[in-house]
């Protein structure tokens, strides 16, 4: 699964089906799978406009490395959604 959603990501083919199913993917319980898919998710950028409320609860997930790929995904998809990011 965390290679079917770094796949996707890599790819960007069908936003309309893959964000969603990326954005599900936030929720699974294994941490590889949740930073894949915030990886996965940054790379569609403002096509995947739809995952940002999911990504921004992940920005507090237990796993360090899954933060850090939300707070990426986030800069590639809405960065004016971060505090203290400057307006693009």
């Amino acid at each position: 699964a965390a290679e079917a959603a770094s796949v996707l990501g890599t790819l960007k083919l069908q936003p309309n089906s893959s964000v969603p199913a990326l954005t599900a993917a936030l929720a699974n319980t294994n941490s590889l799978i949740r930073d894949r898919a915030a990886h996965a998710l940054g790379k569609f950028g403002r096509e995947a406009q739809a995952a940002l409320p999911n990504l921004l609860l992940t920005l507090t997930d237990t796993d360090q490395d899954v933060r850090v790929r939300a707070t990426n995904a986030v800069l590639h998809i809405a960065p004016e959604s971060l505090p203290g990011t400057p307006p693009q």
